[in-house]
């Protein structure tokens, strides 16, 4: 098994041990060696009486649960992001992880989007956000997924201060990152979303509603329901400023999609949209479609 190596070593040199003291009755003076230089230790009898004699216990230097551990904590961090629940997933990454125990680079770096993220879109602490993602890009900056994503983050970032021009900056190069890396197609399409949320901002519609296609085309790929509703919603509403007659279908699909993943976020957004939009249209059909969704949307919320 995958053990902390260094933790042994700064231990027995905090307590004064020789690696011979260490092992006095428990192995071969060799097998701490083993331990503290390569990290792994198979019999799990002898970490436990090493362990005892430094005074720790054995969960706390294995390596493999502990990671194990974060990682289904970060996925349910992702989950709960996925439904725009960045506060409760802030809560659960500052309560539930330790990232002092943390020696792997790629979960560190996770660790540090992830608490980034959610203090940024939750806008618990936009300052703290901003020094996570930057911590994170220290750690490697090797171009990866996890690299576009984070300058995706930065671009929000400079989105939620007002800065639109670095906000332009790191979105495109998030997105640049993102067209020529491998890597889970389900995260990169995110880029693409934000992007296009921001180009909407700036009311450059077009150029918003292909970020949105190429989102599309990842989900379409993959069959996937990852974001899907957000994008299509961006989609939608990207489109009825460009008068595409299709917008409504659009909407209406966003809200179908939203309904499947009990995003009750994204509804509530699209009936906001759809009664400002009554303001600037008298469409018979616009006015029947909003009355049909919110009739259905309330019976859904009853059934629920």
């Amino acid at each position: 098994m995958k053990v902390n190596g260094t933790l042994i070593r700064e231990l027995r040199k905090s307590k004064k041990y020789t690696q011979n003291d260490l092992c006095k009755g428990i192995c071969e003076q060799a097998t701490i060696s083993n331990i503290e230089r390569n990290g792994t230790c198979s019999n799990i009898h002898i970490l436990a009486k090493v362990c005892n004699r430094l005074n720790i216990k054995v969960d706390e230097i294995i390596i493999e649960n502990y990671e194990s551990y974060v990682k289904n904590v970060l996925h349910r961090v992702n989950n709960l992001c996925s439904v725009s629940k960045h506060a409760e997933a802030n809560i659960i990454l500052t309560e539930e992880i330790e990232i002092d125990k943390v020696s792997n680079l790629n979960l560190l770096r996770e660790i540090h989007y992830y608490l980034g993220n959610t203090l940024l879109i939750a806008e618990i602490n936009l300052d703290d956000s901003l020094y996570h993602f930057q911590r994170a890009i220290e750690l490697d900056h090797h171009p990866d997924m996890l690299t576009s994503l984070l300058k995706n983050s930065i671009g929000i970032y400079y989105e939620l201060v007002k800065d639109n021009k670095k906000a332009l900056f790191y979105y495109k190069e998030s997105i640049q990152i993102a067209r020529s890396i491998e890597g889970d197609p389900l995260l990169l399409n995110r880029v693409f979303f934000n992007a296009a949320k921001f180009y909407s901002l700036e009311k450059i519609y077009q150029e918003a509603v292909f970020l949105c296609d190429e989102a599309l085309e990842i989900n379409k790929t993959n069959q996937s329901t990852e974001i899907l509703e957000y994008i299509i919603y961006e989609k939608a509403y990207n489109s009825y400023f460009l008068d595409d007659s299709s917008y409504l279908e659009q909407y209406n699909d966003a809200l179908s999609v939203a309904r499947i993943n009990k995003n009750k976020h994204v509804i509530k957004i699209i009936y906001a949209d759809l009664k400002e939009m009554i303001h600037f249209s008298t469409s018979i059909n616009l006015l029947n479609y909003l009355c049909y969704s919110s009739q259905n949307y309330q019976n859904q919320d009853h059934n629920d």
